[in-house]
C-alpha cells in the first residue's frame, strides 16, 4: 500500500510531462495567429495566446518538478546570468523611469513589455531544462517548418494581396512587400533571419549523417526564406543576411577550417568560396548600382536608392539627434524600458513634419541599440550587448556542437545588424530565444550528463505537500490564461466599438465599449477609451444620428479625461481631449477650462510640436478668438517655416477669419512647398475663396477635383454649377444644376431665394 503514492506520482508526472511537451510545441505556432476582429490583428492575438501558453508551460514545469525529483536541479549558466542581469537592469530602469505601466506591458501595437520579455525567458529556461525529455533538434525543425510555412504565404499575397486583410503597397510584383502572418514585411524578415541559419545547421548535420532527403528539405527551406527576405525588400534584413553569411564564412575559414565535409571538401574551402561570392557580389553591385538591371530585383532595388539625403533616411537621422539629447538627460539608467516616446516628444524636432505626419510619432528609434541607450542608459545598453556577446561566446566554445556554434554566429551577426535598422518584434524575439535555449541546453548537456541524478535531499516533503503545490501552480496558470483571454475579449470589443460606429450602429457600439472598459485589470484600457471618444467625434462630424447625443458626448469626454489622468507624461491624450472638446462641447465652460489646462500641459510636455499649435488654433476658432487662432498658427510656422502643412492650415483659418489676402498668401506658400488641397472639404473651402475672388477657372478646377473624390457631394456640384454660370458657360452650368435639382429639394435650402434666379436663368426647373 505504501507504494501507491509513488506509483501515482510517477503516472501523474508522466502525464504532466506529456502536456508540457504539447504546450512547448504549441508555442511555435503562435506566429501564424492573426484575427481580423481584433485591433492590431497581427500582434494582439499572438502576444496573449503566447503569454497564456507560456504561463501553462511554467506551471506544468513547476508541477512536474514537484512530483518528479529525479532530474538534475536547475543551475545557473553564463547565459542565464547575462539574461538575469539584463532583465534586472531593465526593471530597475523602468522603476526609476517615466511610465512603469508602459514598461511592463508596452502598448497593444507592440506587445513587448517586460512581462512579455519574461515569458520569452521562461520559455527558453524550460526548453533547456527539459532537454533530456524533448528533442531540441526536432523542436528546432518544427520551428523552421513554421517559419517556412509563414514565408510561403508571401506567395499567396502575390495572387491575393488582400489575403491578410491589407496589402503593403500592392501586389509583390508591382512594388508590394509581403508580411504574411506577421503583418509587416520588416517583422517577417526579422522572424526568418535566425531560422535561415538554423536550417543550414540542420542541413549540415543531416548531410554528415547521410540523410539526403532531410538535407534537401532543410537547405530548400533556407533558400525559400532567403528569397522571401528579398521579396520583403527590407534593407536592414538584407544587409544583416549578407553580413551574417560573411561572419559565417570567416568562422569556417579560421575556426574549424580543417574539418572535412567530404573527401575533398573542408569547411575552410566552403568558407573561402562563400567569402569570395559575397565580396564579388558586393563589389559588383557597388559599381553597377545605377544599372537598370537592379531595379527588377526585389529588395536590391531599395538598396540602390539608399542615401543619407533620401526622405526615408532623414527622419531616422533627425531621430538620432533627438535620441542623443534624450540620453544626455538620463545617461545611467535611462527613461525606462519601452519609454522612448516620452523623451522623443520632449525633444521633438519640428523638421520631422517635412516628411509627413507619420514621421512625427516615434515610439521607437528603429535602432535597438539606440533604443536601449535611451530607455536603459549606459547600464541598459551594456546589459543588452552582454547578452549577445555571451551567447556568441558560449556557442563558439562548444566543441561537441561546433556546427551549431557556427550557425549561431551567423544568426547573431544577421540579427544584430538587422537590429541597427529596426526594433525587436514578437517573431524576432521568439527566434532569438529559441537559439538561446539551444545554446544553453548544449552548455548544460556538456556539464550535466543525461543520466545524472540528484540526491534525495530535494524531496523531504511528503507527497501530499508536493501535490498541493502542483495544484496551486496549475491553478495560477489557469488564472493567467483567463486573464489573457479577458484582455483578448476587451480588444475584440474595442474592434467592434469602431466598426459599429462605422456601420451607424451607435447603441451597439456603446454596449461594446462598456463591455470592453469593464474587463478588470486590463493594462490597455486607455486605448479602448481613446478609440471610443475618437469614434464619437467622427460620428458627430459626419452627422450620424446618435440616440442620446448628450450622453455620448459626456461619456466620450469622460473617457478622454480618464486617459489624461492615467498618462500624466503623455502630451497626446491632452491634445486628443482638446480636439474632441472643440467638436463635442464648444459651449461648455467647464470643458473649455479643462481644455485650457490640458493645452498648457501639452505644450510643456512637447513644446516644439506643431500639432499642438494646430489644435490650439482649432480651439480658439470655436471660442471665437480668431486673432489668437492665427497667432497659434503663426507660432507653428515659426517652428519651421519650410513645413507646408503649417502654411496650408494657416490659410484655411485666415479664410474662415475673413483675412482673405493673408489666406491666399499662405496658400501660395503652401503650394510652393508642395501642399495643395487633398480632401473634398479642403478643395471646396479653397474653391469657394477663388470663386469669391473671381478666379473662376481655379474654382472650377478644384470643384471638379472635389467631385472626382466624392461624386455624391451635392454642395460642390451646386457651387460648380453656380461658378459655371458666372463664368458664362451656361451649358455646363445647366448640366450640373440639373443633377442637383433631381437629387435634392432646392426649395428647402436656406439660400433658395438666391439660387432660384440662377436656376431660372440656365433653364433648370425647380421641382
Amino acid at each position: 500500500m505504501g507504494s501507491i503514492p509513488m506509483i501515482a506520482r510517477q503516472v501523474i508526472s508522466l502525464r504532466i510531462l506529456l502536456a508540457l511537451r504539447i504546450a512547448l510545441y504549441a508555442v511555435l505556432f503562435t506566429p501564424l495567429l492573426f484575427g481580423n476582429s481584433f485591433i492590431f490583428p497581427f500582434i494582439v492575438l499572438k502576444t496573449h495566446v503566447f503569454q497564456a501558453l507560456v504561463g501553462v508551460i511554467a506551471a506544468l514545469y513547476a508541477a512536474w518538478r514537484f512530483l518528479d525529483r529525479s532530474s538534475p536541479a536547475p543551475r545557473w549558466t553564463p547565459l542565464r546570468v547575462a539574461l538575469a542581469l539584463g532583465f534586472l537592469a531593465a526593471f530597475v530602469s523602468s522603476v526609476s523611469g517615466v511610465d512603469l505601466m508602459r514598461s511592463l506591458w508596452s502598448t497593444q501595437e507592440r506587445g513587448l513589455g517586460l512581462v512579455a520579455l519574461l515569458h520569452f525567458a521562461v520559455l527558453a529556461f524550460v526548453l533547456a531544462e527539459v532537454r533530456s525529455h524533448i528533442s531540441l533538434t526536432r523542436y528546432a525543425t518544427v520551428s523552421i517548418a513554421v517559419s517556412v510555412f509563414a514565408a510561403s504565404f508571401s506567395f499567396v499575397q502575390i495572387v491575393d494581396p488582400m489575403f491578410f486583410l491589407e496589402s503593403s503597397g500592392g501586389p509583390v510584383g508591382f512594388g508590394g512587400r509581403p508580411g504574411s502572418f506577421l503583418g509587416n514585411p520588416t517583422f517577417l524578415a526579422s522572424y526568418l533571419l535566425p531560422h535561415i541559419f538554423l536550417a543550414l545547421w540542420l542541413s549540415v548535420v543531416s548531410w554528415r549523417e547521410r540523410r539526403g532527403v532531410q538535407t534537401a528539405l532543410y537547405a530548400g527551406g533556407s533558400l525559400l526564406s532567403i528569397a522571401v527576405i528579398f521579396m520583403t525588400q527590407t534593407r536592414g534584413a538584407l544587409i544583416g543576411l549578407t553580413l551574417g553569411f560573411f561572419v559565417l564564412g570567416v568562422m569556417l575559414v579560421f575556426r574549424h577550417g580543417s574539418v572535412r565535409l567530404a573527401k575533398r571538401v573542408t569547411l575552410r574551402s566552403v568558407g573561402l568560396a562563400l567569402l569570395a561570392l559575397i565580396v564579388a557580389a558586393g563589389v559588383g553591385f557597388w559599381f553597377t548600382r545605377s544599372a537598370a538591371l537592379w531595379q527588377s530585383v526585389p529588395g536590391v532595388r531599395r538598396l540602390t536608392t539608399l542615401s543619407l539625403t533620401s526622405p526615408e533616411i532623414q527622419p531616422r537621422l533627425i531621430t538620432l539627434a533627438i535620441s542623443w539629447d534624450a540620453f544626455r538627460e538620463r545617461p545611467i539608467l535611462g527613461h525606462g524600458f519601452e519609454n522612448f516616446k516620452y523623451p522623443f516628444d520632449r525633444h521633438y524636432d519640428p523638421k520631422l513634419l517635412r516628411y509627413g505626419f507619420g514621421e512625427t510619432y516615434f515610439d521607437k528609434p528603429h535602432n535597438v541599440f539606440l533604443e536601449h541607450l535611451v530607455d536603459g542608459g549606459i547600464v541598459g545598453l551594456v546589459a543588452y550587448c552582454a547578452l549577445f556577446l555571451s551567447l556568441g561566446y558560449v556557442a563558439l566554445r562548444s566543441r561537441d556542437q561546433f556546427v551549431l556554434g557556427l550557425a549561431v554566429s551567423g544568426a547573431l551577426a544577421a540579427h544584430v545588424v538587422n537590429n541597427a535598422f529596426v526594433f525587436e518584434t514578437f517573431g524576432s524575439w521568439l527566434a532569438f530565444f529559441l537559439v538561446f535555449a539551444l545554446v544553453d541546453a548544449g552548455w548544460l548537456s556538456a556539464r550535466v550528463p543525461r543520466d545524472a541524478r540528484e540526491p534525495a535531499h530535494q524531496s523531504p516533503a511528503p507527497f501530499r505537500h508536493r501535490e498541493f503545490l502542483a495544484v496551486c501552480v496549475l491553478g495560477a496558470a489557469f488564472a493567467w490564461v483567463v486573464w489573457n483571454a479577458g484582455v483578448l475579449y476587451a480588444n475584440n470589443r474595442e474592434y467592434w466599438v469602431v466598426n459599429y460606429f462605422l456601420n451607424r450602429m451607435p447603441e451597439r457600439a456603446l454596449q461594446s465599449y462598456r463591455a470592453a472598459a469593464h474587463v478588470p485589470l486590463n493594462p490597455f484600457r486607455n486605448d479602448i477609451q481613446r478609440d471610443f471618444a475618437s469614434a464619437v467625434v467622427q460620428s458627430i462630424q459626419q452627422r450620424i444620428e446618435l440616440p442620446d447625443e448628450a450622453m455620448f458626448v459626456r461619456e466620450a469626454l469622460d473617457a478622454m479625461d480618464a486617459v489624461v489622468t492615467d498618462k500624466p507624461h503623455d502630451y497626446f491624450p491632452r491634445v486628443s481631449y482638446i480636439d474632441s472638446a472643440a467638436t463635442l462641447s464648444p459651449d461648455d465652460a467647464a470643458v473649455m477650462a479643462r481644455s485650457e489646462q490640458y493645452l498648457a500641459e501639452a505644450l510643456a510636455l512637447s513644446p516644439r510640436r506643431q500639432q499642438i499649435r494646430f489644435v490650439e488654433a482649432k480651439l480658439r476658432m470655436v471660442q471665437g478668438r480668431t486673432d489668437e487662432a492665427l497667432q497659434a498658427m503663426r507660432a507653428a510656422i515659426d517652428l519651421d517655416p519650410e513645413i507646408a502643412e503649417s502654411h496650408f492650415d494657416y490659410a484655411l483659418i485666415a479664410f474662415e477669419a475673413e483675412r482673405v489676402a493673408d489666406g491666399f498668401l499662405a496658400l501660395a506658400t503652401a503650394e510652393r512647398l508642395g501642399r495643395t488641397p487633398r480632401t473634398t472639404p479642403e478643395m471646396r473651402i479653397v474653391a469657394n475663396r477663388y470663386a469669391d475672388a473671381g478666379n473662376y477657372p481655379k474654382a472650377i478646377e478644384l470643384y471638379g477635383k472635389a467631385l472626382g473624390l466624392n461624386p455624391d457631394d451635392l454642395e460642390s456640384r451646386l457651387k460648380l454649377g453656380i461658378v459655371y454660370f458666372y463664368a458664362g458657360d451656361i451649358l455646363a452650368a445647366r448640366a450640373e444644376l440639373e443633377i442637383v435639382a433631381r437629387s435634392t429639394n432646392i426649395r428647402q435650402a436656406p439660400s433658395y431665394e438666391l439660387l432660384k434666379p440662377i436656376f431660372d436663368a440656365v433653364g433648370v426647373p425647380i421641382p
